[in-house]
């Protein structure tokens, strides 16, 4: 019996044919970019010739065909993935937007805010909640989600993330969701976040919950074509995938969760440089660089450090993670149209939080407004951000503002509404480029009647740039700055 190993990547495919007698065989075809399951049976074929064997003689005797593939990582890396949406709980919308911090470079106007990995526009809010003990807070809407499938119908969705609070202590909303899209839109693959990633933090959930929803149609396909092509010539052993933790599993639950299959190929360069250092030295330690083909103008490498100690890491805690320490429920957090600070380069919009006790016990809040007297200023041209400001929601439902720092003791039913402040722009609003603006607007950063009197994009009554009237106004704006 014979056991095969194929590494599909970029540029190259690479099997490895090995013998109950451990001799090892090598062979290296191209990779057919437009269908990879192609390279690998040109790579078997390959093999055949040169062992002097039929396709299916040879395939006969495989008991077991382990891939590694960067297939899902260049679909991530090149954004051919699949329409994907994200429902998460009402009033929380932006956990793909806020994450665990802003820019990476936060003094650095130049770089951008990332895009979320599913866009405002595709994101829809969940009338529920739970809290960090697993009660129900406030049912599920089930009218609220059969209302939001029928406008993912609308949309043209391929595939959904579901990222619900709370889910991993009390997942029943999240399964009810679940059953409502196989009653109402079976033909979409969804994932739970609560079923593939149960832990806290609410960003790493919705991330991997929306990565792997994207990448269900292309691997399913994928992968139940490699298999049916290997069985109509002769295979009939295990099918197995690499993971991204560097172990295998069958090539049906990779399908059901293609995630894993990121950095599978990579995976499996530190076992194999480590395996291969301990035979050839007694060192300690050992770096493994593997540059890949189509993915090396994204990622440069994929570099690993293998040692015996334990790797650290640090983190921003997530507002789960405070629900969990103090006795309080979030009851909404995101951010804040119109509030940005304009400019060539855009501030970030202020945020918008807002908090009270759990249950019927009052609690101490000590806040501090940074920004509440003076707002962030723009730089060359760019406008200021929106300033921060706290309100305190009494029972009734009545807001007072609150001084620019202090303490208070919340009663059972009062809130605390935060404003945090927003950043300041950088450059001339109206030198914003106008495909920009029009994003803006279509995933409600901006209004339109923004984009028209600050950044000077006029759209039609479609959404559509006007391009006449965008002239004339933008004419407008720099004839007042050069005043």
């Amino acid at each position: 019996m014979m056991r095969f190993a194929v590494d599909t990547g970029g540029t190259f495919t690479d099997l490895v044919v090995e013998e109950d007698s451990g001799k090892l065989h090598m062979f290296k075809s191209f990779t057919t970019t437009h269908d990879p399951a192609l390279g690998i049976m040109n790579a078997v074929q390959l093999a055949a010739e040169r062992m002097s064997l039929g396709m299916e003689e040879l395939l006969g005797q495989c008991e077991i065909f382990i891939h590694g593939t960067t297939h899902a990582t260049n679909a991530v890396i090149t954004g051919n993935t699949a329409r994907t949406a994200l429902l998460t709980t009402r009033g929380h919308p932006d956990i793909l937007v806020i994450r665990e911090g802003g820019r990476i470079e936060p003094f650095n106007f130049s770089v951008p805010f990332q895009e979320p990995y599913v866009p405002r526009s595709l994101t829809f809010e969940v009338p529920e909640r739970i809290n960090s003990e697993g009660q129900v807070i406030e049912p599920l809407d089930e009218k609220a989600v059969v209302d939001i499938i029928g406008r993912l119908k609308e949309l043209n969705v391929e595939a959904v993330a579901v990222c619900l609070l709370w889910s991993t202590v009390n997942p029943i909303h999240e399964k009810r969701v679940g059953k409502l899209f196989e009653s109402y839109m079976d033909w979409v693959p969804f994932t739970l976040s609560s079923q593939l990633n149960p832990i806290l933090r609410e960003y790493r959930r919705a991330s991997s919950a929306a990565i792997d929803a994207s990448l269900k149609p292309l691997m399913s396909r994928y992968l139940g074509g490699l298999s049916n092509r290997l069985k109509e010539v002769g295979f009939s052993g295990r099918l197995l995938m690499l993971t991204s933790k560097g172990g295998i599993m069958d090539f049906e639950d990779m399908a059901s969760a293609p995630i894993y299959a990121i950095g599978s190929g990579p995976s499996m360069a530190p076992i194999a440089g480590r395996h291969f250092a301990q035979l050839d030295t007694h060192a300690d330690m050992a770096i493994v660089a593997d540059t890949g083909g189509a993915a090396a103008s994204k990622t440069d490498a994929w570099l690993t450090i293998c040692h015996a100690g334990n790797a650290g890491m640090s983190f921003i805690d997530s507002f789960e993670l405070d629900e969990l320490h103090f006795p309080l429920l979030v009851k909404a957090r995101h951010l804040v149209p119109d509030t940005e600070g304009a400019g060539r380069t855009v501030g970030a919009p202020s945020g918008y939080c807002e908090y009270g006790p759990i249950g019927n016990e009052n609690l101490e809040v000590v806040y501090v407004a940074d920004g509440a007297i003076n707002s962030a200023k723009g730089t060359r041209g760019g406008h200021e951000g929106a300033r921060n400001q706290n309100y305190l929601r009494a029972k009734s439902g009545e807001l007072k503002e609150l001084p620019p720092c202090g303490d208070i003791i919340l009663q059972s039913g009062e809130t605390i509404i935060s404003y945090c402040a927003g950043g300041g722009g950088y450059g001339p609003p109206h030198e914003r480029p106008v495909e920009k603006v029009k994003r803006d607007v279509e995933e409600e950063w901006i209004t339109r009647e923004r984009a028209e009197e600050v950044y000077g994009v006029v759209l039609d009554g479609e959404g559509n740039i006007d391009e006449e009237g965008t002239k004339k106004r933008r004419r407008i704006l720099s004839n007042l700055k050069s005043h």
